[in-house]
């Protein structure tokens, strides 16, 4: 029998923006950082912190109407 997993390798963590993405209603100041990407269609979803952080302080944010 085989499986298609192996249970000795370590799950795969989400790239960090998509995982900020899911941090919405919190109740604290990341509500804000969430809610401002999930409304960015050009926000780093595949970024890691750097990259996120680079975007935030840009203020090149780009929303849909």
């Amino acid at each position: 029998m085989t499986t298609d997993h192996d249970d000795n390798r370590p799950e795969q963590k989400p790239a960090f923006g998509k995982w900020l993405l899911t941090k919405r209603d919190r109740g604290d100041w990341v509500d804000g950082i969430a809610d401002a990407g999930s409304a960015d269609w050009t926000f780093p979803k595949n970024g890691d912190p750097e990259a996120v952080r680079a975007h935030l302080r840009s203020g090149r944010t780009a929303t849909r109407r």
